[in-house]
């Protein structure tokens, strides 16, 4: 179960990232995350490490790994809470954190 979101648009992103921000597993786990834009919309990204694969090239390692349809439901709900974040009666304020809260049920 998510218990919490935290989510922290970024003004005038450069880049594809367009938020930073946090979800809590069962009231213990906090991983942090980062919200970015696709070809295909809106994806969770989550901490990963640059190193070398058995060739030498460089590569992304993940660092924290959450089962395929435990990590869809993940997706869904950080990009929904990006979505209200940022959302029309939201906008013309600066964006600040976002909470999240009350146990997000999956």
């Amino acid at each position: 179960m998510i218990s919490e979101i935290k989510i922290r648009p970024i003004n005038n992103p450069k880049g594809n990232t367009v938020a930073f921000g946090s979800f809590t597993l069962f009231d213990t786990v906090t991983i942090n995350c980062k919200v970015n834009k696709g070809s295909n919309g809106l994806f969770v990204g989550l901490p990963s490490r640059l190193g070398k694969d058995k060739e030498g090239k460089d590569r992304w390692w993940k660092e924290v790994f959450i089962k395929e349809e435990a990590f869809k439901k993940v997706n869904e709900k950080v990009v929904e809470a990006y979505e209200n974040a940022t959302s029309g009666e939201n906008q013309g304020e600066p964006p600040g954190p976002t909470d999240q809260t009350a146990g997000i049920p999956w």
